[in-house]
């Protein structure tokens, strides 16, 4: 499908933004691949050793990766709603793997109840202080309106301040992406790709997860 490439880069408003906690994201749409990049770093105020150890943690990741996760910015509720996380380990490449739960909410027929989206993990290298220095997953299996879906974040900082740079890449089947402006994208992915950075950085400032 031949179309512009469209970028959009914004900063997200005093919710999201501020000079101690700072994210910034932006989108492209590549023609070529038809594919939707998402890029972005978002900075947290804890050592990025805390956050290794956190983000090495994949069987709590239930416990704050949901968080609002089902409200979009403006406030209004999302057609697919996400139910629940679990991590699963072994499969498929040795590192486990995500099974989210999700229900459409459409009018018969096109709603759906109890489905299950699955991702797994293909690389999560250990920090030299603990925990994890990164973390990407993949979408396993296969999906009516995704394609392709990969998510990779990257954590970096010393013992006061970390950031996290995160990359994701979505391709949607043909019959869907006809109808997936830039967008539209922005409202119901990009926004919970951030949203889930976010509450990682909720979950820390609560004192959660592993100590030293």
């Amino acid at each position: 499908m031949l179309r512009s490439v469209l970028i959009l880069v914004a900063l997200l408003g005093p919710s999201h933004a501020t000079a101690q906690n700072e994210l910034t994201v932006g989108t492209v749409y590549v023609d070529k691949t038809d594919t939707f990049v998402t890029k972005g770093t978002v900075q947290l105020s804890h050592p990025v050793d805390r956050v290794a150890r956190v983000a090495a943690d994949l069987h709590a990741y239930h416990r704050w990766v949901l968080e609002k996760i089902n409200v979009r910015q403006d406030g209004k509720p999302y057609i697919i709603k996400l139910n629940s996380v679990i991590y699963r380990p072994g499969l498929p490449h040795g590192l486990g793997h995500f099974v989210v739960g999700y229900d459409i909410d459409l009018v018969w027929p096109f709603g759906r109840e109890n489905q299950e989206i699955k991702f797994a993990v293909v690389h999560k290298p250990p920090h030299p202080a603990g925990g994890i220095s990164a973390l990407v997953l993949n979408l396993w299996g296969d999906n009516r309106a995704i394609k392709t879906f990969s998510l990779s974040l990257y954590g970096r900082g010393t013992h006061t301040v970390s950031h996290i740079d995160f990359i994701a890449n979505v391709q949607l089947t043909g019959w869907i992406d006809v109808f997936f402006p830039l967008s539209v994208y922005r409202k119901n992915i990009e926004q919970r790709v951030v949203k889930v950075i976010v509450n990682l950085r909720a979950y820390l400032a609560q004192g959660h997860g592993p100590k030293p």
